[in-house]
């Protein structure tokens, strides 16, 4: 059986994964804006090009992330309610399974389109995947409403981390936040 962190901090290694894969995943927000147009464009390819590369990337930290989360459990807080507690963890679950779920659906896109989608600029996934019994079209609309999916659980996960920040400073919210920044 796995020992459980005391309740003080998370790891450094899980703050890393956390904040790293934060900031993948505003950048991959940003990436798809007007590539689904034409691929025709090398600008709008390029782009394509970097934002299945991050979505891969973003998908196995990700997995990685949830291994060790589930490996290296820690400590529930005290303080807030138990119902509060159970949200909290559901919301964080729903979140590393939506943002799963859009890379697996990336990978999808990736693997039908008939454009120059290459990963990392080295692998054209196309050529893997044109057999496959579904079109880039088919997945396109599931990955957009995954997408929206996404956001609302971000949104919520940023409104509980205010809440506990405002509710009480100094406890719950500061287990996620690197040492330097505890002088803020």
């Amino acid at each position: 059986m796995t020992e459980r962190r005391p309740a003080g901090r998370y790891g450094t290694l899980a703050m890393t994964l956390h904040w790293g894969l934060t900031l993948f995943v505003v950048i991959a927000l940003a990436g798809p804006l007007g590539v689904e147009k034409s691929m025709e464009d090398p600008v709008r390819a390029a782009r394509a090009t970097a934002h299945a590369s991050m979505g891969a990337t973003i998908l196995f930290f990700m997995l990685f992330r949830l291994g060790w989360r589930l490996r290296h459990p820690v400590a529930r807080p005290r303080g807030p309610a138990a119902w509060e507690i159970a949200f909290s963890y559901a919301l964080q679950y729903l979140l590393y399974l939506a943002v799963i779920i859009q890379g697996c659906l990336g990978l999808a896109i990736a693997l039908t389109h008939t454009g120059q989608i290459e990963l990392f600029w080295a692998f054209n996934l196309y050529s893997i995947g044109a057999e496959l019994p579904w079109s880039y079209q088919d997945v396109l609309p599931i990955h957009s409403a995954n997408m929206r999916v996404l956001m609302v659980l971000i949104g919520l996960h940023i409104s509980l981390m205010l809440f506990y920040f405002l509710k009480a400073p100094g406890s719950y919210v500061i287990r996620m936040l690197p040492k330097w920044m505890n002088r803020f």
